[in-house]
């Protein structure tokens, strides 16, 4: 494989890791996670990065019926944490797959929700395998319309 290209992919899922994600919750508006550090929006436009957050706590976040009661549960006081001024942006993807773009596959309906693909019936988040390859599909699909 060329290693420009496989340089080009590398950084795409690091821009791609960073992705906010809008979600529904009385008290947060969007969550945005990066491997390493959790990135969350209050409803009152607050932000917080949590630094050093594992992907087995993060994750299951967004699928929690109470974003609030997850964050407190599990990661508020367990891990450091700082305000974010106002002025500061918290990266975002260059992928150009709008939120909510839905892809048929034969595992069922895939819905981009901003940072990954969850699965429309089960809920389920993509492996990091399958959103590759979910988002190349998007990415070519969206070129032919």
């Amino acid at each position: 494989m060329n290693r420009i290209f496989e340089y080009k992919e590398h950084i795409m899922l690091i821009l791609e890791a960073y992705d906010v994600t809008p979600v529904s919750s009385s008290c947060i508006s969007n969550i945005a996670y990066n491997d390493r550090n959790l990135y969350i929006t209050f409803n009152n436009g607050s932000r917080y990065e949590y630094f050093n957050v594992p992907n087995r706590i993060a994750q299951p976040m967004l699928q929690a019926p109470s974003k609030g009661k997850h964050l407190w549960k599990f990661i508020r006081g367990k891990f450091n944490y700082h305000k974010m001024d106002p002025s500061d942006k918290i990266p975002h993807s260059t992928t150009g797959v709008p939120v909510g773009y839905e892809i048929q596959t034969k595992y069922g309906t895939y819905i981009w929700k901003g940072a990954q693909f969850v699965n429309a019936k089960t809920g389920r988040i993509a492996r990091r395998e399958v959103r590759d390859v979910l988002t190349r599909i998007a990415k070519s699909q969206l070129k032919t319309q």
